[in-house]
């Protein structure tokens, strides 16, 4: 604020125009250049920390400028009709096309994806999960966490799966 006060005091002395324009210009493309960046997530898998596994996750993925940000809440294997898949690949698949329909009803896709949590309540079917997040996210590499939790909301679920997506304001 004082540099600014200060600009301005030293504008309102006198100066000759082109200098109060040469200001100005000055001014206008410093204010242009605070505007906010097209959003575009950056991937960080910094060395030493050891290379994310199988690479499909990134350790950190930042976003910049005004980005319009979605957060998903978990989704499980219940398709539209209310029935459950009954196995865990069947589950997690369901589990995917969910999230991708509420991504889709926010005009974003999967290309989007900047955080993904798992939960799974069995360490048995991590293999698989990491089979079919491939199927689903192949080279999208969010920043993902996955936990094995003792239960979920209903015992039959095997897999709950909640996402942050992110996109340019105004971007469809």
């Amino acid at each position: 604020m004082r540099t600014r006060r200060s600009v301005l005091a030293f504008i309102g002395t006198g100066l000759a125009g082109d200098v109060r324009a040469s200001i100005r210009s000055h001014a206008i493309a410093a204010t242009q250049a605070k505007e906010p960046a097209a959003m575009d997530p950056e991937r960080h898998d910094p060395f030493p920390v050891a290379s994310p596994y199988r690479g499909i996750y990134a350790h950190g993925v930042s976003t910049t400028g005004a980005a319009r940000t979605l957060y998903i809440s978990g989704q499980v294997g219940v398709r539209p009709d209310g029935a459950l898949e009954t196995s865990f690949e069947g589950q997690c698949r369901q589990a995917f096309r969910n999230l991708f329909s509420v991504l889709q009803s926010a005009e974003m896709t999967p290309r989007n994806l900047v955080k993904m949590t798992f939960f799974l309540t069995r360490k048995s079917d991590m293999v698989k999960l990491v089979d079919i997040r491939r199927e689903f996210v192949d080279g999208v590499r969010p920043a993902v966490t996955t936990l094995f939790v003792k239960g979920l909301v209903s015992d039959d679920w095997f897999v709950e799966i909640e996402a942050v997506a992110a996109t340019e304001r105004g971007a469809s």
